[in-house]
């Protein structure tokens, strides 16, 4: 019965420098056992769970919901007993069960490495499920419920799946480690706000283990200079020297590192934690966050930059441990003003903890980071920004573990670099995060894992009957597919949600999922309502925000939104706004006055409810137009065209992301343009953009330093060569040169990162007779035919005497006859998201400016 899933893939790569796991054949593995061993049958159980005398707390939680959920699966009473001789499933660690086959895969190297290893052994008429240490043996009877057919999807209790069997029979031997030490999602996610709510925490933490979510190293990486100054505030009181020097004045939470007696109370500060906690694997040796470095004639000779500052203390403290605290280790934070390594290496028990954004100050873009740091220090890690409350706000589709592309392939990427822990700022966001916490997890355990095969097993076991309109559901709002989200993004989502619960009408476990999803999309309505309908009156928006706030709460057990950030952040926001003290929950909370909180409503949502709402929901959202989405050929082309021209120097097209453009060179003369690089950051990385030929090689790459860049490549032949240009943010300018032809490309699903206001042309195939087209930013977008009739509603506005709305619908405009094969020009196409779904995706700079696929051009006669 036992389907072999989540293959072990013996495939080891990993870096050459940095951290390196200790996999091998022996510590990684799975074979099936010459013996098959009976577990359960006709309601009966074969063997008991035996765990050892000297058990903790934690194997003995285990083999407590070891036994909970054999049962369920099998109706058999599974007794649990303590050294007890015989057959039976064993749990526990290695040294309480000793076991030849495990003992080598089970080894602990390096200190930390193998903690959390477990293995599983059909042996001797018996199943043993074994740990390195107390954890490794929780993940082996995880593993093996997992094994037998059970997932723990999400936090909530209805995400679990508990199949039903009359007989199991077990015959697999596995042994696994984490090739990522420590994986952590940020926060204590899961608060109960009733008395009578579940114990979230205790949720959140099953899920952790059934997931295998641990910490072999217990990283530490807190900004501990104002701890020291606070620690010896007599002897700061005493020597102001101690204290940084900012614009000739002692002040401030930074330390003047070059001072002896300062690195010595470092020294002394860190080794009094460990003396009073033994058990605590590092400590954060971390500057304040900001600025305010020391720039004393010392610190500034002896430092070019307030990273080697910190840093250099970083050292001198762990060296000073190797002596006193042999295997204790400092961490500190890769980020902000200390982003870039320093010129020396790090001692081995430095741990260096790297941003994978808010990167200021560097002269580095992450992924260079990526690379240069595991050169300077052996244990090397990685802050993520998964799902961040104030970023994602629990809309759909959002967060970076909303995006599997991203989970499939960036995180393998980072492991590359031998990261030995990635902490990851998250939310108990499970509506829109779900699916990417629960792939991530596994792929930070394995590198190699078939993320594709998870998901299908996902949309198996949690959706069963339903799984076909589930699958497109969860590719629908994966950002790695380019979702256009609008009214009809969420319209089509609930017609998959409503198909799948007609399918599932005989599964109640299935029925309650979709549910709880249908109860999330009521919750993204009345937001909607909220915040993005620009019409609505101060008045209407507060009756809004009041319907969302009754139903968040009513739905807070679900864990499909982050309730405990809302009750905090956006309660209190609201309650700002619309002048109603009573809406911000933590200071009614703190007040004791819960019973005056008007949305504290205590009954649960009911699915009549839930429908009725979703039925309004569509209405509003209306129904999804109906179009063909056409595909052209990528290679480009430049045809001949007689078309009116803009006064040369006169365009100028701001950007903060950069932009992907087209440039055409008619007889191989070099590419002109002109970028204007930091135009919001100075001290941001330097630009950098590839010039790709229509093949997709690239053919030139460079940096774009701060200030104008005349740029002029020099290209092999005539022909359109796209060009991709990252400012990192920093903003930029892009000034198309009149002797190069230049067109934005837009992309699905991405953002058009170009703000102007200059008109914009684009082509139009014969035989066109609508254009299909997505469009979503704050104002409306205005569209021109080629006689010069502006296309779309009465409103006007500032450029343009009609407007279309720009609210994210799928939308449809008619091209009167005559009006095909020929040069259309827009408004107002900024800041926001737009694409055509049958015409081409290119957007020139000026009307002579054409550049179509070559398809397009050899249909409709243009010579090129």
């Amino acid at each position: 019965m036992i389907k072999k899933i989540f293959p072990v893939l013996l495939c080891f790569c990993f870096a050459a420098y940095g951290f390196s796991p200790h996999i091998t054949n022996q510590t990684r593995n799975q074979y099936k056992s010459r013996e098959v061993v009976v577990i359960a049958e006709n309601g009966s159980a074969k063997l008991p769970i035996i765990i050892s005398e000297n058990a903790d707390n934690v194997v003995k939680e285990s083999a407590n919901e070891l036994a909970f959920y054999l049962e369920k699966i099998t109706g058999a009473k599974f007794e649990i007993k303590t050294n007890q001789s015989g057959s039976g499933i064993f749990l526990g660690t290695i040294s309480e069960f000793p076991t030849i086959s495990a003992s080598e895969g089970l080894k602990i190297y390096d200190i930390f490495d193998g903690k959390e290893a477990y293995a599983i052994r059909t042996e001797n008429k018996s199943i043993k499920l074994l740990g390195a240490t107390s954890m490794g043996a929780s993940y082996a009877a995880g593993r093996f419920l997992e094994l037998i057919g059970c997932r723990f999807f999400f936090q909530s209790p209805v995400w679990t799946v508990v199949p039903k069997v009359s007989k199991i029979t077990f015959n697999i031997n596995e042994t696994d480690r984490p090739e990522v030490l420590s994986r952590y999602l940020g926060y204590p996610l899961s608060t109960s706000f009733e008395k009578d709510d579940p114990d979230a925490g205790k949720l959140l933490r099953d899920w952790w283990r059934h997931n295998r979510v641990g910490k072999s190293l217990k990283t530490s990486v807190g900004h501990c200079w104002p701890e020291i100054i606070r620690h010896f505030k007599s002897e700061f009181n005493a020597h102001p020297e101690y204290l940084a020097m900012v614009d000739g004045k002692r002040r401030g939470n930074q330390l003047c590192v070059s001072n002896p007696e300062v690195v010595n109370l470092a020294i002394k500060y860190v080794r009094d934690y460990f003396d009073k906690h033994p058990d605590a694997d590092m400590i954060g040796v971390g500057p304040d966050d900001g600025g305010g470095y020391c720039g004393c004639p010392e610190c500034s000779k002896k430092w070019q930059n307030p990273g080697d500052m910190a840093f250099y203390l970083a050292n001198e403290v762990a060296k000073a441990l190797q002596e006193s605290h042999p295997g204790k280790m400092v961490g500190i934070y890769a980020y902000n003003w200390h982003c870039d390594p320093p010129r020396f290496n790090l001692e081995p028990n430095v741990y260096v903890e790297l941003t994978t954004a808010l990167l200021l100050n560097t002269k580095y873009g992450f992924d260079e980071l990526l690379k240069l740091w595991p050169e300077k220090c052996k244990y090397f890690g990685l802050y993520d920004y998964w799902a961040v409350y104030d970023w994602i706000r629990d809309r759909l589709p959002s967060g970076r573990t909303g995006n599997t592309r991203y989970v499939a392939e960036k995180l393998p990427y980072y492991m590359k670099y031998g990261i030995c822990n990635l902490s990851a700022e998250s939310g108990n966001s499970w509506g829109s995060q779900g699916l990417g916490y629960y792939l991530a997890v596994r792929v930070l355990w394995n590198s190699k894992t078939d993320v594709e095969a998870l998901k299908n097993d996902f949309y198996e076991k949690a959706f069963g009957p339903a799984q076909v309109p589930m699958k497109r559901y969860y590719e629908r709002i994966d950002l790695g597919n380019k979702p256009l989200t609008g009214p009809t993004f969420y319209r089509l989502c609930i017609s998959d949600l409503e198909e799948a619960e007609k399918l599932a009408k005989n599964n109640p476990d299935v029925l309650a999922r979709i549910e709880q999803l249908k109860q999330y999309h009521v919750f993204l309505y009345f937001y909607r309502k909220t915040y993005d309908q620009k019409e609505l009156t101060k008045e209407e928006r507060k009756n809004w925000a009041l319907e969302m706030l009754k139903w968040n709460y009513r739905i807070r057990n679900t864990y499909m939104t982050f309730w405990s950030f809302f009750a905090d952040q956006t309660t209190k926001k609201l309650s700002d706004e619309f002048n109603k003290p009573s809406w911000w929950w933590w200071k009614m909370h703190s007040e004791k006055k819960e019973n005056e909180i008007p949305y504290r409503i205590k009954d649960s949502v009911t699915a009549e409810e839930t429908n009725k709402w979703l039925e309004i929901a569509k209405k509003e959202y209306g129904e999804p137009i109906s179009f063909k989405e056409i595909n052209f050929s990528k290679k480009l082309v430049s045809p001949i065209w007689e078309g009116s021209t803009v006064k040369p120097g006169s365009l100028l097209f701001m950007s903060q992301g950069g932009f992907d453009i087209a440039l055409a060179s008619s007889q191989g003369e070099p590419l002109q343009l002109t970028i204007v690089h930091g135009t919001i950051y100075k001290n941001f990385p330097d630009g950098k953009y590839t010039l790709s030929d229509n093949s997709g090689k690239i053919i030139i790459e460079n940096r774009v330093p701060y200030g104008e860049n005349k740029i002029s490549l020099n290209v092999p032949s005539a022909g359109v060569y796209i060009m991709k240009y990252d400012d990192f943010a920093a903003g930029c300018q892009l000034i198309p040169s009149d002797k190069t032809k230049t067109a934005f490309i837009l992309s699905k699903g991405e953002s058009f990162k170009v703000y102007n206001h200059n008109y914009l042309y684009f082509y139009v195939p014969k035989g066109t007779k609508e254009i299909c087209f997505y469009a979503l930013r704050s104002w409306p977008i205005g569209i021109c035919q080629p006689d010069g009739i502006w296309v779309g509603e009465d409103k006007p506005i500032y450029h343009h005497p009609r407007s279309i709305k720009a609210d994210g619908s799928y939308q449809k405009i008619s091209v009167p006859e005559g009006m095909d094969g020929k040069i259309w020009s827009c408004v107002d196409f900024l800041s926001g998201s737009f694409y055509f779904f049958n015409i081409p995706n290119i957007l020139f700079v000026r009307p002579s400016d054409v550049i179509v696929p070559e398809d397009v051009a050899k249909k409709d006669g243009l010579k090129f």
